[in-house]
């Protein structure tokens, strides 16, 4: 695994201030000590954005020949204070993540939030109030399945009657769309159960049954 130093070896400026950036970078490194190499990406934004903060900071306005010229010189501290920021806020997130879980002896995978998780389930997210919720980090599988199927009875207690209802109401008109939408061939028999054929029964402008036809004519005499 690379450090920061090795990460921001080709960074481009000068022999003379070569010593004084390695100087700093050697400071973070101690500082903020990432591990892996995200978080060694977020470091190297929080170590240029320094950097590039204590140029600027080094520039006196009145040298500068108009407006313009301070505005750009604006723009540009306020981009290497956020740079700084953004890098800190990310690499915070993910070293408290980790300190939450080694406490806790959980292993998450990937970029999965322990404290998302905490906040989604309602417990605190101070690591010595949270009751376990899976089993240890040696059995990964069965705690990933353990914690999936927790998370679903917690979403299932907050859903209301109310809404139960209106689930079961959207379903149901569901299965009626899909019924009305089925294709039916023009020479099978009519899905109404009169024993005609489609085409001459519910079919699409099809005319009355023959049958009803007779029946009619009977009764009106």
């Amino acid at each position: 695994m690379f450090t920061l130093a090795e990460f921001t070896a080709r960074d481009g400026m000068t022999d003379a201030d070569r010593a004084r950036y390695a100087q700093l970078t050697a400071s973070l490194e101690a500082d903020l000590r990432p591990d892996g190499a995200l978080e060694i990406c977020f470091a190297a934004a929080i170590l240029r954005g320094t950097w590039r903060e204590q140029q600027f900071a080094a520039i006196d306005e009145a040298t500068l020949p108009d407006d313009a010229a301070r505005a750009a010189l604006a723009r540009e501290r306020r981009a290497a204070a956020k740079s700084v920021r953004w890098g800190l806020a990310e690499l915070r997130n993910i070293q408290t993540d980790r300190a939450i879980c080694q406490k806790l002896g959980y292993k998450m995978q990937g970029l999965v939030s322990i404290r998302e998780i905490l906040r989604f389930t309602g417990q605190p997210s101070h690591p010595t109030q949270v009751a376990p919720l899976t089993q240890p980090a040696k059995t990964p599988a069965t705690s990933d399945a353990s914690l999936i199927d927790q998370l679903e009875r917690v979403l299932d207690a907050q859903i209301t009657d109310e809404e139960q209802a209106e689930i079961a109401s959207h379903r149901a008109d569901a299965g009626k769309f899909t019924e009305r939408t089925q294709f039916t061939p023009r020479n099978a028999p009519c899905t109404c159960g009169s024993g005609e054929k489609y085409k001459r029964c519910c079919g699409k402008n099809a005319p009355p049954v023959p049958g009803d036809w007779l029946r009619l004519l009977k009764n009106a005499a």
